[in-house]
């Protein structure tokens, strides 16, 4: 499977972003565009491919913009796969996607499963809606790519996002949400992985200072570890 992959880069006082860097290669995906949003250490941009964006603009318009750009740069790839600078994955990732052939249903595919998204060993669809949990890998088939660009949902985001009592409404914030709110507007599934193909490893949260990384929505209890294959996860 031929994916792009982008890395979203957001300034935070615990740098784990080489961590991520290493562990993608690890799992086999070819080297990601950096989508830095605000500045960005030397020697983190060396021989890299970087898009910077300076003052900073916030979470979802970097995420929504990388998405863009790579689709822009790489139409013709299977899939476009946005990852956050503080995940882990298992080894060998990049060729067990290629195993497994999603639905014609499916909208997008999260490698990051947390806590709360656990259902049956291997793929399976979780609810989704503004309320869906986890933005951390997100892989995108590319008709669906596509289809999620120019939803007028996404689109008008950054000027209409909902404002609750758990909702900014800064249109800023809330990448997972307005994937999964998608996914139900259209009428398609979002699916994870069971044990989770990847870890959040990031102790705070840029955007909730406070809210801590090994909380329910932002830890995923059944990821086995870096060294171990995705291939002996599967249950074909």
């Amino acid at each position: 499977m031929n994916i792009a992959l982008g890395l979203t880069v957001a300034p935070r006082g615990e740098v784990t972003l080489l961590r991520t860097l290493a562990s993608l290669e690890r799992a086999g995906f070819a080297k990601p565009r950096l989508f830095c949003d605000g500045v960005v250490a030397a020697e983190i941009a060396a021989e890299r491919q970087v898009t910077q964006r300076t003052p900073a603009i916030g979470g979802w318009p970097n995420f929504w913009l990388g998405l863009s750009e790579l689709v822009a740069r790489h139409p013709a790839a299977d899939a476009f796969l946005m990852v956050q600078d503080d995940v882990i994955f298992c080894r060998d990732v990049a060729a067990y996607l290629s195993t497994w052939q999603p639905p014609s249903d499916c909208g997008v595919i999260s490698l990051f499963t947390p806590a709360c998204n656990n259902g049956g060993v291997g793929w399976h669809s979780c609810e989704v809606g503004y309320g869906m949990a986890g933005a951390q890998a997100l892989l995108f088939p590319r008709d669906r790519a596509f289809d999620f660009l120019a939803h007028p949902w996404t689109v008008n985001h950054r000027r209409a996002a909902p404002t609750s009592q758990h909702f900014r409404g800064d249109g800023l914030h809330h990448i997972d949400g307005v994937v999964g709110e998608w996914c139900r507007l259209v009428r398609r599934r979002m699916f994870c992985h069971n044990p989770s193909l990847s870890q959040h490893i990031g102790e705070a949260s840029v955007m909730y200072p406070g809210f801590q990384g090994k909380q329910n929505r932002r830890f995923a209890d059944s990821f086995p570890g870096e060294e171990v294959s995705a291939f002996s996860l599967s249950v074909n």
